[in-house]
This record gives C-alpha cells, sequence and structure tokens, in this order.
C-alpha cells in the first residue's frame, strides 16, 4: 500500500539586492513568504508590492535590518492586493 501525505509550502525568506530581484520576488511571493530589502540606500526606487496573502500568512515586505533601508529620492509604495504588510522601511529626502 503506498500512502502520501501532502506537505504544505514553507514559507520562505527572499533576500533582494536590487531593484530587478525584486520585482522578480514580488511575482514569485507565495503566502507566508518574506521579501527582505538589503540594507542600505535604494534610490529612486519604485516599489510596487502586490500580491495575495492570506489572514494566516501574508506576504510581507520587509528590511533585512529595521531601520537601515533608506528609499531615498524620487521613490514611492504602491500596495494592491490582499494581506500584505509592509515594515522596517525608512522613506528619507524624497
Amino acid at each position: 500500500m503506498l500512502a502520501s501525505t501532502a506537505h504544505p509550502a514553507l514559507a520562505r525568506d527572499l533576500l533582494v539586492t536590487d531593484h530587478a530581484q525584486y520585482k522578480a520576488a514580488v511575482k514569485k511571493a507565495l503566502p507566508g513568504d518574506t521579501i527582505i530589502l538589503a540594507d542600505g540606500e535604494w534610490r529612486d526606487f519604485q516599489i510596487i508590492f502586490t500580491g495575495a496573502g492570506t489572514v494566516a500568512k501574508p506576504i510581507t515586505l520587509t528590511a533585512q535590518t529595521r531601520g537601515k533601508v533608506l528609499i531615498t529620492g524620487q521613490s514611492n509604495l504602491r500596495i494592491g492586493g490582499r494581506h500584505l504588510l509592509v515594515s522596517g522601511l525608512v522613506f528619507k529626502d524624497g
């Protein structure tokens, strides 16, 4: 007799270091995943954060280290979807 069990997908931490990596991470993010912006200055960054998390497993956008990710210049943040969380980013000199 062969028995199979479904294994729920594990949440992933997706560390990104540039705009292209960020865009790719947003496209593949699943409920429970966390997109982590690497510490440093993110200048002229058009952040489009979209996705469909769940109540139990939101999709999160966060800083590698709280307060150490600086969003500067002509940057903005647009959010669209369900159960999306943003934390730890600092918008400065915009």
